[in-house]
């Protein structure tokens, strides 16, 4: 009888056991497949990252291109402006030359 006893609480114990490891087994899948999750969710988030950081990298590239441009085109104008300037001078000192030209030769007349 004693050793029936025995048996069957071993065998009880037994069923706990192999319960409580099938609850441990299953704890540690849910583990893992969360585990599993969150690292293709990294993979995602660094994809993102990186596709950000090129679009930024690009857009910096871009700023700096078009501020050069905006200065070499601000040099042209100021170097045209001058030439313009220069050019309404020298009209205008032939104008002037021409005045005294005329001026001279009505007065010879």
């Amino acid at each position: 009888q004693a050793v029936r006893e025995a048996e069957a609480a071993a065998e009880a114990q037994l069923a706990e056991k192999n319960d409580e490891s099938e609850a441990f087994m299953s704890e540690v899948e849910a583990i893992g497949a969360a585990y599993e999750e969150s690292q293709a969710d990294n993979a995602r988030l660094m994809e993102r990252l990186t596709e950000r950081d090129g679009t930024e990298s690009k857009a910096v590239t871009e700023k700096v291109q078009a501020q050069q441009l905006a200065r070499r085109l601000r040099e042209e104008k100021a170097g045209l402006e001058a030439a313009v300037a220069h050019e309404r001078g020298a009209a205008a000192a032939a104008l002037h030359r021409a005045g005294q030209v005329e001026d001279a030769a009505s007065q010879q007349a």
